[in-house]
């Protein structure tokens, strides 16, 4: 699985902003053709948007860095020219690193308009209406055969004090293939932000059970009150839920610090907010409320870092 590990500095996340002004364009590919041998076994050759080599997943100096290991799945879903699902095959890594080779089957035997790779894979499911495909987390689901769009939500996290671990499950990550003989190649956006909170309660030994972070315009109205969201297979522009983000925590603080990691989406325009527009913070009891004071747009590909001292 992608890996994360920690360190600290500003406030970049550097895998996967989609070169916001060439690649998030909707650029118009050759259909993908297929013989009438598919099922045919391919490989996938896929790298993440970055400018940076990386060797794992890990919090750097304030930058999430994000790279590949061996058995990461992805899901190769081909789709018609509506847009509609027409197969989505699970392809896993066979290297490491922030290119990585992967192998599977690609089953389509239809004429594609065009083929995307998913991060996390949609592994889970038959592809039916009544039996539909979604991620082993559960950040993806509700896609199956002949629909032009999935669902996205926040699954319940636990044991999140600290560890950014978690977050290899609900990475969301994009990219158009292009097809080439018995290859797929493709290079992956990030739809996800994260904000990285560090807490400091007034007491030691704090269990905070519920971790909230809700985003509240200076009126005190909810910017975005829900926590689910969809998008079409091709089009990510909606692809933006709530920043009402809730994780579940079972664990009791050592002392009266600690670190958390909670993510979102901001679709491909990003989140804005105004000044006196305002974060809340909620965890085990206490709420602390963090204004904005400049205008600030928080966007895909990025970790934000919020300093939360509870009183």
């Amino acid at each position: 699985m992608l890996r994360f590990n920690i360190m600290k500095r500003y406030i970049t996340l550097i895998a996967a902003v989609c070169a916001v002004l060439a690649s998030c364009q909707k650029t118009e590919e050759p259909k993908v053709s297929h013989e009438e041998t598919n099922p045919i076994d391919m490989t996938l050759n896929v790298s993440i948007a970055s400018d940076d080599t990386k060797v794992t997943f890990e919090d750097v100096d304030n930058v999430l860095r994000t790279a590949w290991e061996v058995g990461d799945k992805v899901s190769v879903v081909a789709v018609d020219a509506g847009n509609k699902l027409l197969s989505n095959d699970v392809f896993t890594a066979t290297s490491s690193g922030k290119s990585a080779t992967f192998t599977g089957t690609y089953t389509n035997d239809t004429w594609a308009n065009e083929v995307f790779v998913i991060y996390p894979a949609l592994s889970v499911g038959s592809g039916t209406a009544e039996s539909k495909w979604k991620s082993e987390s559960g950040v993806l689901y509700a896609a199956y055969k002949g629909n032009a769009y999935f669902e996205v939500s926040h699954p319940d996290v636990s044991n999140v004090l600290n560890d950014p671990s978690h977050l290899k499950n609900v990475a969301v990550m994009h990219g158009q293939a292009t097809m080439s003989g018995s290859e797929f190649d493709v290079t992956l956006a990030h739809q996800t932000y994260v904000i990285k909170l560090n807490l400091t309660f007034p007491v030691d030994g704090v269990t905070p059970n519920f971790i909230y972070v809700r985003g509240f315009d200076k009126s005190g109205t909810s910017k975005h009150p829900s926590k689910f969201g969809w998008t079409y297979f091709d089009d990510f522009t909606y692809l933006s839920s709530s920043t009402s983000m809730l994780l579940k925590n079972y664990q009791t603080i050592s002392g009266n610090t600690a670190t958390v990691y909670m993510y979102g989406f901001a679709g491909v325009s990003g989140r804005t907010y105004n000044v006196d527009d305002y974060f809340q913070i909620e965890a085990g009891g206490y709420v602390q409320r963090k204004t904005f004071t400049k205008e600030t747009t928080i966007v895909n590909g990025k970790m934000y870092t919020v300093n939360v001292e509870f009183e």
